[in-house]
């Protein structure tokens, strides 16, 4: 992954790609994230169809972006 021309697009910040990350650890990615720039202007989040996200786990990621004013969140499913 090359995160270069996003982050030139956006002004810095963080990119944490990987393949075949599951919806679980892109919500402990989102948790370190925060840690780090707790008042993000903007998330992107594309877990694309790495297996079924539960109840609790979408919960539990909305309520962690719950204040970030632009949020762009991407799943597909086969």
């Amino acid at each position: 992954l090359n995160p270069g021309p996003l982050k030139a697009a956006v002004g810095g910040g963080d990119v944490s790609g990987q393949v075949n990350r599951q919806f679980d650890a892109g919500v402990t990615v989102v948790k370190q994230e925060l840690a780090k720039y707790p008042r993000p202007c903007a998330v992107v989040i594309d877990l694309g169809t790495n297996g079924p996200v539960s109840p609790s786990q979408w919960t539990t990621m909305m309520g962690l972006l719950k204040t970030v004013p632009r949020l762009h969140l991407e799943l597909r499913a086969q």
